[in-house]
């Protein structure tokens, strides 16, 4: 398993395989309570890319991994599949799942998010899916919250100037308020200070 980047990370990195077109599979664990709530976020993050045009995402059940007929044959404009349930699946249709792998070959990206249990099935009973995952295998990690006060010491660090300094330098009209300048003001409630 790879460091645990933040879910708006990972769903990045979904949206980067499916805009290549790759046939990844990915796994998502998350605990039983968070399936819901984290594969709401990666539904919503990866819409996104679909108002863009860079991809089309069905959600799907993992009994239909081992249908006979795989869901996205018939409509190849599907470029991602969200597959829900896969912990549900029994040992046989797993090892199903593994030996029929060739069936994926020409796939749109398979992102798996399931549980713990779910994750460590997969990896037993579909070992040649499982190195597949390689490693796209990631925990489920809420993005962290700024600390706004680290990202102020950051900005001051980057300007070399203290916010008395820069506060006198807007009002004298000698330093310019790009992106970062902005970002400061904000943190420090100074945002009236922005254009004007």
């Amino acid at each position: 398993m790879t460091a645990a980047p933040a879910l708006d990370e990972v769903a990045a990195i979904i949206t980067d395989l499916i805009a290549l077109g790759s046939n990844a599979w990915v796994v998502i664990e998350a605990e039983g309570e968070q399936v819901t709530a984290v594969t709401s976020f990666i539904r919503e993050e990866l819409r996104g890319g679909e108002e863009e045009g860079a991809t089309s995402v069905e959600t799907i059940a993992a009994p239909n991994l081992v249908a006979q007929e795989l869901p996205w044959v018939e409509t190849r404009d599907v470029r991602g599949l969200l597959v829900l349930g896969i912990e549900s699946l029994s040992t046989e249709q797993l090892a199903q799942l593994d030996l029929d792998r060739g069936r994926f070959v020409e796939s749109p990206v398979i992102t798996v998010i399931t549980t713990p249990e779910g994750a460590s099935r997969l990896a037993t009973h579909a070992p040649n899916i499982w190195s597949w995952v390689g490693p796209m295998y990631f925990r489920a990690v809420e993005p962290e919250p700024m600390d706004v006060e680290t990202r102020i010491r950051s900005i001051r660090d980057e300007l070399g100037i203290s916010e008395e300094e820069m506060v006198q330098r807007i009002h004298a009209g000698s330093i310019v308020i790009d992106p970062a300048v902005a970002e400061w003001l904000v943190l420090i409630d100074r945002e009236d200070l922005i254009g004007g």
